[in-house]
């Protein structure tokens, strides 16, 4: 028997709105997904799709997707990614609705005299997540959730294997978007300021784009508290996720000097930046936040 053909990975377009809009009450009911694996059609049109609504300043190259996903396959990866699509099939093509990427890693001491323990904390950082602005303005409803849902799903599982804990997941917000990430169980660390790091650095170490002021949100997973986080759990997974997003994948690229420039920057002038205006108390409280409620400087 003949296999039937491989569905094509596409986008959405304005013509494609009333058709939305039509089909809206049964669209949650024909989800479907698609974890990522490998460099091909379904990266290209889920990286597309980021990039339609998120600048390069907030949004890693392409390349560093594609070696991400190379490090998974081998196996290699120290903080494996996780590209997920939220689809619908429509005429032989999978219509994109969703992406979320993120980074599943290890949270390490923040300074070189913290206490090094044989952790076992790992946090899932998303880096971006997206719902298509055509389904939501045509009334579809739960793209987000569940896509969030399947994805925080893959990282306990990628978790369990690697004998650790996830703890908490953690993202940078913008106003427009913590209302969603309110409704999904993220809160801020009350009195927390901070700013994206650059992601992209030149020849010499200097940042392509400088750091962006983002909202700070954690998640409580598999932890007890859930009302306060630690102040040094935040700046250890500040560190973490600023080593891995931002630093890591020029150890192998930069000259010694132009490295040493671009850490400098991120873990002294900015990592210093952000802790010196963090609370100084040794809990925090995890608030709620939503839209407009909250604009960092």
């Amino acid at each position: 028997m003949a296999q039937p053909s491989p569905l094509t990975p596409a986008l959405l377009t304005d013509a494609d709105l009333d058709w939305l809009r039509q089909s809206r009450g049964e669209l949650g009911r024909r989800l479907q997904y698609k974890l990522v694996v490998q460099s091909d059609q379904w990266l290209d049109t889920s990286y597309e799709f980021l990039r339609r609504h998120f600048g390069r300043e907030v949004l890693d190259p392409p390349e560093r997707f594609r070696d991400w996903l190379d490090m998974n396959r081998r196996g290699v990866h120290p903080f494996p990614f996780i590209l997920q699509t939220a689809y619908v099939v429509r005429e032989r093509r999978a219509w994109v609705l969703g992406v979320i990427a993120g980074n599943l890693m290890r949270v390490e001491p923040s300074r070189p005299d913290a206490a090094k323990s044989a952790l076992r904390a790992y946090v899932f950082a998303i880096g971006n997540q997206l719902t298509e602005p055509l389904a939501r303005a045509a009334g579809v409803k739960g793209v987000g959730t569940r896509l969030w849902r399947r994805a925080v799903a893959e990282a306990r599982s990628i978790t369990a294997g690697l004998g650790g804990r996830l703890e908490y997941s953690f993202l940078e917000a913008e106003n427009d978007s913590v209302g969603f990430w309110d409704r999904m169980g993220y809160r801020w660390p009350r009195g927390v300021t901070y700013w994206q790091p650059p992601l992209e650095f030149d020849e010499q170490g200097q940042y392509v784009h400088p750091e962006v002021p983002e909202i700070a949100m954690f998640k409580p997973l598999d932890v007890s508290a859930r009302r306060t986080i630690g102040r040094e759990v935040i700046q250890d997974v500040f560190a973490s996720v600023w080593e891995n997003w931002v630093l890591h994948e020029y150890r192998a690229t930069l000259s010694p000097q132009a490295m040493e420039r671009a850490e400098r920057y991120v873990m002294g002038t900015l990592l210093d930046r952000v802790e010196s205006l963090m609370p100084r108390t040794p809990q925090i409280g995890l608030a709620r936040i939503r839209k407009g409620e909250l604009v960092p400087s």
